[in-house]
């Protein structure tokens, strides 16, 4: 059933109006409020926590993702970025995917939480201009 698959899994959080910079996945502030401020006018961003299918996925992606056989197979050039206080995502993996993907570019943002996109200035410059780099 399609709405099974849309409904927010068990036990994760819901869209909190009042969140704590401190406590969020971005590093900059300025970027936190104006994100938080579209969130709060439009219903439709007010997401948060996962949903079934999104549960579903990951799992399915987890049994094959550090296969080296699967890996050596993807031929597509891969641009792997990792922020280094990621706190969402565990980032250990990285290490044997990028060694098992035949093209793939690895950038680690060691001051960036999960949300690099919402990092500061500097972060984010070096940031669209990797992702427009590797896109030419």
């Amino acid at each position: 059933r399609q709405d099974g698959w849309k409904a927010a899994f068990p036990h994760t959080s819901h869209f909190n109006p009042n969140p704590r910079f401190d406590l969020s996945h971005d590093v900059s502030k300025a970027r936190f409020d104006h994100n938080l401020s579209l969130r709060l006018s439009d219903p439709n961003y007010q997401n948060s926590g996962s949903t079934n299918r999104w549960l579903f996925e990951c799992l399915k992606v987890k049994r094959i993702i550090a296969n080296r056989a699967f890996l050596k197979q993807i031929p597509q050039d891969i641009l792997l970025m990792s922020a280094g206080k990621d706190l969402v995502v565990k980032t250990g993996i990285y290490r044997k995917v990028v060694a098992n993907l035949p093209s793939c570019k690895y950038s680690l943002y060691p001051n960036s939480k999960h949300s690099i996109y919402n990092s500061d200035d500097e972060v984010l410059i070096r940031y669209w201009n990797e992702i427009f780099a590797f896109l030419k």
